[in-house]
């Protein structure tokens, strides 16, 4: 690698954590706009069954997910330079991701039925239908984190603007529901064009690779132990307190998970680049990277 090329590579990635970093700031930010409003519309016991019933909800996502969100990118990019091989690879991939999450849905389904699920529960069925379309693995692993950004900022600036806009009593509590999770599903929707335009054919006909099924099901587990703290706690504390008092809890933690975006975002651009270099057999580079880091 020349010093030029070097310091051009050094510059995208520096880009794409940027983008990366601007929207997780921005995801954050938000709520804490938004939370002074939610809690004049709703009481603390229904924004605090909001936050449990969503807690619970994202362990049927992180079953449905299993460890693509580690796998994807890497693999996506390993496979750069040759289109049909990114073809063959996304499509083996989110086969898994399309049974997993079609088997977490009925699961939550069925959790919901027997522990007497409110409305509010079911509702959040939109959170895993967002979650089976979301391919933003494929994008991080092309190092196209200008379209994931700009997606995942628009999605959220239109939840934003339908919630002041519509969400004015209790009453519009699956409403604002949807407001989180129907416009994150039409830029999913979106996306799925871009690739298609791009990249062909979405899904081949064909078995799944069993190797990618067992990577999946491997990285599951560092990730399940990564993700669950900032999960478990608002449903051990539905069990134990008060809908209220979490809804307390809940917003007290906004801001500390602030600090939290920094490093993971700079993580998601590297591992792209990082496993093209590896792919290659480039030894150099990837030293280079990993001091960069």
């Amino acid at each position: 690698m020349s010093r030029l090329q070097g310091l051009r590579s050094y510059q995208t990635v520096l880009k794409n954590y940027l983008y990366n970093l601007s929207y997780q700031i921005l995801a954050l930010l938000l709520p804490i706009i938004t939370v002074p409003y939610i809690t004049r519309v709703f009481s603390q016991d229904l924004v605090g069954l909001n936050t449990v019933t969503q807690a619970n909800c994202s362990y049927f996502v992180l079953i449905g997910m299993l460890g693509i969100s580690y796998l994807g990118p890497r693999e996506i990019a390993k496979c750069l330079g040759n289109k049909e091989k990114v073809r063959e690879t996304f499509s083996s991939i989110y086969k898994i991701q399309w049974i997993a999450h079609a088997i977490a849905l009925l699961t939550y389904i069925l959790f919901c039925m027997v522990n007497g699920g409110s409305m509010v529960a079911y509702v959040y069925i939109l959170y895993i239908l967002f979650s089976m379309t979301d391919i933003s693995w494929f994008f991080i692993g092309i190092e196209q984190f200008k379209s994931i950004s700009v997606r995942n900022m628009l999605a959220k600036l239109i939840s934003f603007a339908l919630l002041i806009a519509l969400i004015k009593r209790e009453e519009d509590i699956y409403l604002y529901i949807c407001t989180l999770y129907v416009p994150q599903i039409l830029m999913n929707l979106y996306m799925w064009l871009l690739k298609h335009r791009n990249y062909g054919a979405n899904i081949r006909t064909g078995g799944i690779d069993k190797r990618y099924v067992k990577e999946a099901i491997s990285l599951f587990i560092p990730l399940v132990s990564s993700s669950i703290y900032t999960i478990l706690d608002k449903s051990i504390l539905g069990i134990f307190t008060t809908y209220g008092a979490v809804a307390i809890y809940s917003q007290g933690t906004t801001l500390l998970r602030v600090a939290m975006t920094i490093v993971p975002s700079f993580c998601s651009v590297m591992v792209p680049r990082i496993s093209i270099c590896f792919a290659n057999h480039d030894e150099e580079s990837t030293l280079k990277y990993m001091k960069f880091s």
